[in-house]
């Protein structure tokens, strides 16, 4: 059975190790399938079986001193480095895609989460609410996004109600991206002549999306990634 490598540094938004902090990788049914603690430098190694999984979850002290780093669509089919910073925003269920008949650029869609805003929250209310507001009341200049290493803009951002169970709903962001040079021009040639372009295998036919986020009211920050695979 091949194994692939998975590996990288857990660290807080000022560069220093998280020892003893927890890397899991989840499976589609989002159980934890492998598991392996950081050394003194902040260090993790995982082999898994070649293959992709749900999401890769990287924390300590889980909603005392920080929340959860979430990378998602784990393509491994190649080694792997990603490097996951930990501090009180969490960026959860990222997903992306690209709009039809329409300007060429990309959508994400997130849900931000601040510990703070959290701990706060749970103080506060002692009966049931119709809206659980934890996150952060973000704008353009709050969140920088990179696509495969390359910042984009930010054309649109919206903050929307995501429907929970019945009981309440959830505050999420949905962002308008510009698109890369690169895939711009991809997506332009595509769209003129009407044609697909021939799709990649492996690790190389994914998109890497990264978010940061800053609060700027509690300065909290987070981040989250998203290998994406364009259809």
């Amino acid at each position: 059975m091949e194994k692939i490598r998975i590996f990288g540094k857990v660290t807080d938004f000022s560069g220093n190790p998280i020892k003893d902090a927890v890397v899991e990788i989840k499976n589609e049914h989002f159980e934890t399938v492998y598991r392996v603690y950081t050394n003194n430098a902040g260090e993790y190694e995982i082999l898994v079986k070649k293959d992709s999984y749900l999401a890769l979850c990287a924390c300590k002290d889980y909603k005392i001193n920080y929340l959860e780093y979430w990378a998602w669509n784990i393509p491994a089919y190649q080694n792997l480095h990603i490097n996951p910073h930990i501090g009180g925003i969490e960026v959860y269920a990222m997903n992306a895609f690209r709009p039809q008949g329409a300007y060429p650029s990309l959508f994400i869609y997130f849900r931000p989460m601040s510990l703070r805003r959290y701990q706060e929250f749970k103080k506060k209310t002692s009966r049931k609410v119709e809206i659980i507001n934890v996150s952060p009341e973000l704008s353009e200049k709050d969140i920088q996004v990179k696509i495969d290493g390359k910042p984009v803009k930010i054309l649109e951002l919206n903050r929307v109600r995501e429907y929970a169970d019945g009981i309440y709903s959830l505050i999420a962001y949905l962002a308008q991206l510009t698109l890369p040079k690169r895939s711009l021009i991809a997506y332009l040639i595509q769209a003129a002549f009407h044609f697909k372009l021939p799709m990649k295998r492996g690790k190389s036919a994914y998109t890497r999306i990264d978010v940061r986020v800053r609060d700027p009211h509690t300065k909290e920050e987070g981040e989250g990634c998203l290998f994406w695979k364009p259809t």
